[in-house]
């Protein structure tokens, strides 16, 4: 039986009784306060500021004892896990610049943390009350007092964090070299201006020989891989190795807090670590799309609207912000081509118009507004895309590997959260990608297996369900049995299934269907090391 963890909310007020005292007069209601919000489990209290996500020891803020305690339930979900989601969160949707007293604040990340740490969600007055209070007399008069404490509750002096473009790699596997603390870390700048010249890392004092050969080895590799593809040895590393003893996280950190630091100030990883598709001809697909849009579809500004992304999405997303942001008006288009997918526009328009969301979702402000939004559009038009031609479907599968190089974006791909489609029938982000995932890889295209494959290791570089890993990787050994399957699908799939193993469960169903990584380590050198890597873990 898994153990399970209590999960509290701790809920404060800022006002300090000034809301239960001045509401009614000012307000003409009453309030009893305005509140911050932490979530405590794990023996921690963690919260949300402009330092970005901190933790103390529970009632260790400034705010002292909070003036309620919400029992959300319980989770089994693994500390290891919680803080690899903790560092994700924290260099990506919930950095200290992304901090908005009204907008993003600490009771979105109590909402978001419970979520998922159990499934529910915060009590809706206190997700509600801000914009009441700030919309009045009395938020004006309190909002100083409010951004005093709401920024910084703890009183510490929130440094500067990094939000880097590419998320960190899971939890490191010991005893390998510990991650660089964050006074170590050198600046985004030095680390993603030039990649070419990044130093190698010198092996850990307590490192075997063999284990500084194979990280050396590794980091060539890498440095040496052409812009489609990871090499074996430094996509391996990504996915590593199970990590068996939740325990020696913090084993080379004082605190839980300086973990999380680490991860969400280290330097970023090289792009091609995931899985990115950006050999995309912007131009081309926009003048494919002006040019088979059948007449009445869109006004003429909408179409102006789509033809400006071709000056917005450009390869510079792998590297840099673009020149200039897509307009929100242009994802009201899209929208309404995709709700227009089945029936009212031609595969013709629809196979560009996915192409160029591919290489929007390149960008990670385009995957923070897609997160954030509560309109289903994209993932409506992702459930049905089955019924499409199979290039759209490709597509499809490309665009949801984009997603992916935001830890927000995979954690949106992988939701659990219900919604209902127009039909009324219940649906989640997570149920939609799974069946698309085993649909593909059991299809019989090797190009549809290719990117379903490629999706499923993009996947592993976070945290993947055990159900998932186990229904993933039954289609995968399914699909490695066949006669007719090319070295990149093989090397993806391959890739995706070694990534699963960090599940028990997955390298046992590689033991009992006899998983033959004889006949895929002599097709090529990466596949020969692949196949190396996965014979270490299932013996």
């Amino acid at each position: 039986m898994e153990q399970t963890h209590a999960v509290k909310l701790y809920v404060y007020d800022l006002t300090k009784g000034l809301a239960a005292q001045m509401s009614m007069p000012l307000l003409g209601k009453h309030l009893d306060g305005v509140w911050h919000t932490s979530v405590v489990v794990f023996g921690r209290e963690y919260f949300y500021g402009g330092g970005g996500i901190e933790s103390c020891k529970p009632s260790g803020t400034i705010l002292g004892q909070p003036n309620q305690v919400h029992e959300m339930g319980t989770t089994q979900v693994d500390y290891t896990i919680w803080l690899e989601y903790m560092g994700g969160l924290g260099c990506d949707e919930f950095s200290g610049e992304r901090y908005n007293l009204f907008e993003h604040n600490c009771n979105t990340f109590s909402n978001e943390a419970c979520q998922f740490l159990t499934g529910n969600s915060i009590p809706t007055f206190i997700l509600n009350l801000p914009h009441e209070v700030m919309n009045t007399p009395i938020g004006a008069m309190m909002k100083g007092l409010i951004e005093s404490l709401s920024s910084n509750p703890t009183g510490r002096v929130g440094g500067p964090t990094h939000r880097p473009i590419y998320d960190p790699v899971p939890l490191p596997n010991y005893p390998d070299p510990p991650p660089a603390k964050p006074s170590e870390v050198k600046p985004a700048s030095e680390s993603t201006a030039k990649p070419e010249q990044a130093q190698k890392s010198e092996p850990h004092p307590s490192t075997s020989d063999a284990q500084a050969t194979a990280s050396s080895e590794a980091a060539a590799t890498n440095k040496g891989a052409d812009s489609g593809h990871a090499q074996s040895s430094g996509a391996t590393a990504d996915v590593g190795s199970p990590v068996k003893d939740s325990s020696r996280v913090n084993l080379y950190y004082d605190s839980d807090d300086e973990y999380i630091d680490s991860l969400r100030q280290s330097a970023p990883p090289e792009p091609l670590r995931l899985k990115v598709f950006s050999g995309v001809d912007v131009t081309a697909c926009v003048e494919t799309i002006k040019k088979e849009m059948p007449e009445g579809v869109l006004t003429r500004e909408e179409m102006e609207l789509l033809m400006e992304l071709k000056d917005c999405l450009r390869l510079e997303f792998l590297l840099e912000e673009p020149p200039s942001p897509v307009k929100s008006e242009t994802f009201l288009v899209i929208g309404k081509l995709l709700n227009l997918a089945i029936g009212g526009i031609p595969s013709e328009v629809l196979h560009p118009l996915v192409d160029l969301l591919s290489m929007a979702f390149l960008s990670q402000d385009v995957i923070h507004t897609l997160c954030n939004n509560e309109d289903q559009t994209v993932m409506t038009f992702v459930s049905s895309s089955d019924c499409h031609p199979l290039q759209i479907q490709i597509s499809v599968f490309r665009m949801l590997c984009n997603i992916c190089t935001a830890y927000s974006g995979k954690h949106w791909l992988t939701q659990v959260r219900h919604w209902t489609l127009e039909d009324g029938s219940p649906q989640c982000n997570r149920d939609i990608v799974s069946r698309l995932v085993v649909s593909a890889i059991l299809s019989g295209s090797d190009e549809l297996c290719c990117a379903a494959s490629a999706l499923v290791y993009n996947l592993t570089r976070y945290t993947v369900s055990d159900d998932n890993a186990v229904e993933f990787s039954s289609a995968l050994l399914q699909s490695l049995t066949s006669e007719a399957i090319s070295e990149e699908t093989a090397y993806y799939s391959l890739l995706a299934l070694y990534g699963l193993m960090k599940c028990g469960e997955v390298m046992c169903l590689a033991t009992v269907m006899g998983l033959d990584t004889a006949r895929y380590a002599k097709i090529s050198d990466r596949l020969g090391k692949l196949c190396a890597d996965i014979d270490s873990v299932i013996g």
